[in-house]
C-alpha cells in the first residue's frame, strides 16, 4: 500500500496543508476529547485531519498515555461522531481495568 497525504477539515471535506495546519493551531479544533487518571495517565482522541493511506479517512485518533511506559494507539476514525463513541468506549474498558478518573 503507497502512503500518501491528503488533508481534510473535520467534516472530512478536502483542504490545503496550510489550512490544516491553521486549523490544528486551536486546540479546540485539534482536541476531541481528553480524560486524566489519578496515576497520570490519560487517554485522547484528537483530529489530525491527515489520510496516511488509501483505503480509508481516518483522520482522528485514539490513543492512551499510561503513566509509566509507551504510548497505545486504540485506533483512528473517520468521522468525528465515530471518534467520540470510540474514545467513550474505550474510557469504560480503561475504567473497568481499575483506572480511576480524576
Amino acid at each position: 500500500m503507497s502512503i500518501f497525504h491528503m488533508f481534510y477539515d473535520r467534516q472530512g471535506n478536502p483542504i490545503e496543508f496550510l489550512q490544516l495546519a491553521e486549523l490544528l493551531e486551536d486546540p479546540n479544533v485539534h482536541r476531541v476529547s481528553k480524560n486524566t487518571f489519578k496515576d497520570g495517565s490519560w487517554l485522547s482522541t484528537v483530529f489530525t485531519g491527515m489520510q496516511l493511506y488509501e483505503d480509508r479517512l481516518r483522520i482522528f485518533e485514539t490513543m492512551f498515555f499510561p503513566s509509566a511506559g509507551s504510548p497505545e494507539t486504540i485506533g483512528r476514525w473517520d468521522t468525528e461522531e465515530e471518534a467520540y463513541t470510540e474514545h467513550a468506549k474505550a474510557l469504560q474498558q480503561l475504567l473497568a481495568q481499575g483506572y480511576s478518573s480524576l
